[in-house]
Formats: structure tokens, C-alpha cells, sequence
């Protein structure tokens, strides 16, 4: 009965083109988002923190037609999002919560000062799984007690502009980081990882 009550809390959350971040940012522990094929353009904070048992899963709806975080046109902290902090522009996607499982979905053109397709901020465990980094000023950055990546590729990340830190495929400043079966290659300055 308890295992009942509980699974009956988790939540199947929909984002389709058209929708903004409350959706993606609205999921908590033991919820899956599933995100429609498109494109997309917005920033994302996740904030929430799952469990082991519940983690919060954000996933491609069909992964033969993976959803597009595409932010090319104006730098990432111009974008709309509800995260207003002076670090905005960071990433396309920000995480601070943890137990977040994100598969099946290609960042790209994630263009700013240090920004990235996905930024994880001093938690974990995060994994990511199945996407793609391209044309991001890095293509994932972060520090995380326990941060997986797995069967991903970064291609040709690096910022556009002479001016600023050197970028990255991978720039990871922290904590406990694992890459396994990924292709990383052709950044556009800097080192793959």
C-alpha cells in the first residue's frame, strides 16, 4: 500500500515546443519529463533534489527525434529563463539540485562568457547520457560529488569570439567525474576534456 501511495505521487510531465521552463524546472523527486521533438529556446535552472530511489528523469520523448536546446542568435543570459542571477548566462542548462538522469537531447550554440551546453554547480549525482554538445562555448562544465557522462558526443565546442577564458568539449573544475563510451572531437579551441 505504501509502494502504491508512493509511485501514485511521481507525475509524467510533458514539455512540448511552445512551452516555457516552469515544466522542466516544476519536476520533482521521482517524476519523468518527457521532452517533445523540436527546438528550444530558454534557459533552465534545476534546482530540485531527488533520492536514489527517485530520481527525476528528463529524457527525449522519441530519441529518433531528440528535442533541440538551440540558443544560437544572442548570448545565453539574454534568453528567457527564471533563473536571474549574474551567472545566468553560464549555461543553457543549469543544475544545482541532484539525482537527475537527462537523456536523449542535443545542446547547441550555447554561446557566452564560460557558458555551456549543461553547467552542474558544486552537487550530485547528475548523469547524462546519450546527447549532444556542439557549437557551445564549452560543452559541459562543472564540479559534482558524482557526475556521469555516458554514450555522449561533443563536437566542435569552444566560444566564437577571441575575448575571454579558453573553452572546452569538457571543462570539469571538481569533485568526482566519470566519461565512458562518448566521442569527443574538433573543439574549436582549447582540449577536448
Amino acid at each position: 500500500l505504501l509502494l502504491a501511495a508512493s509511485s501514485a505521487q511521481a507525475a509524467l510531465i510533458e514539455v512540448r515546443p511552445g512551452d516555457d521552463h516552469t515544466k522542466l524546472e516544476a519536476a520533482k523527486p521521482g517524476d519523468i519529463v518527457e521532452i517533445y521533438p523540436g527546438t528550444y529556446k530558454f534557459r533552465v535552472m534545476l534546482t530540485a533534489k531527488g533520492t536514489a530511489q527517485k530520481p527525476i528523469i528528463i529524457r527525449a520523448k522519441d530519441p529518433a527525434q531528440r528535442p533541440v536546446w538551440d540558443l544560437a542568435g544572442k548570448a545565453v543570459k539574454d534568453w528567457p529563463g527564471s533563473y536571474t542571477g549574474g551567472d545566468r548566462g553560464r549555461g543553457a542548462w543549469q543544475i544545482r539540485g541532484d539525482h537527475y538522469q537527462i537523456s536523449g537531447i542535443i545542446f547547441r550554440n550555447a554561446q557566452d562568457v564560460s557558458s555551456a551546453g549543461i553547467r552542474v554547480i558544486n552537487t550530485g549525482p547528475v548523469t547524462i547520457r546519450d546527447c549532444v554538445f556542439a557549437n557551445n562555448t564549452n560543452g559541459i562544465t562543472g564540479s559534482s560529488s558524482d557526475f556521469v557522462v555516458e554514450f555522449s558526443e561533443f563536437d566542435g565546442n569552444g566560444k566564437t569570439s577571441s575575448s575571454g577564458n579558453m573553452s572546452h568539449n569538457i571543462y570539469i573544475y571538481g569533485g568526482k567525474f566519470t566519461l565512458r563510451y562518448s566521442y569527443l572531437h574538433d573543439p574549436r579551441e582549447g582540449q577536448n576534456f
